[in-house]
């Protein structure tokens, strides 16, 4: 697993100094220019074309397996898991057809108008299912944000497609307050 580490590394580091699972671990230091610059500039270090993201500050009650297999059907496509939770950020921002193509994010810069066609809406989970091919146009630098630069282009070329999570747990605690919000019992129950 490799993790993009900044803001607080030495602590991030410390957490998992010593833990038997760190060997698993591929700590890659980026220069924090954004979700977009971190993810190019830990490619060197990804083993495979296609990869895993998973956001460092969300948790998500999710199926892997079920995800990966839709994502083996994906046909060259990226795959972003949605959530249908009322309460998530940006509350149904993605605009997702019968095909399960994502045909629009209100995430996206500059904004595009809400699309008149579309079969459901979610909101981003901070898990998406990418390839180094489909990201081989871009350098560390070039396109600082994941959410609003690089996937509207996989968006208009037809090659996003959306896993449907559904309702299950799903929190973004992106900041200390947010953490106070996670449902400690729900989430051990995974484990």
């Amino acid at each position: 697993m490799v993790v993009a580490v900044h803001h607080h590394e030495d602590m991030i580091r410390e957490h998992f100094n010593g833990e038997l699972s760190r060997a698993d671990l591929l700590f890659v230091h980026t220069n924090q220019r954004g979700t977009g610059s971190d993810l190019l500039e830990c490619l060197g270090s990804v083993p495979t074309d296609v990869f895993m993201v998973w956001n460092g500050d969300t948790i998500v009650e999710l199926d892997v397996p079920d995800l990966l297999s839709h994502g083996e059907r994906a046909e060259g496509s990226a795959v972003i898991v949605l959530t249908q939770r009322l309460d998530a950020p940006n509350n149904g921002a993605w605009y997702v057809d019968a095909g399960r193509t994502v045909v629009a994010s209100l995430e996206a810069v500059p904004k595009p108008a809400a699309p008149v066609d579309f079969t459901w809406r979610g909101s981003s989970t901070g898990v998406l299912l990418l390839s180094k091919s489909l990201l081989s146009a871009y350098q560390p630098g070039q396109a600082p944000d994941l959410y609003s630069s690089i996937l509207p282009v996989l968006i208009a070329r037809r090659k996003l497609k959306a896993y449907d999570n559904g309702r299950r747990y799903f929190i973004d605690f992106g900041t200390p307050q947010n953490l106070a919000r996670i449902d400690h019992k729900q989430v051990a129950s995974w484990v």
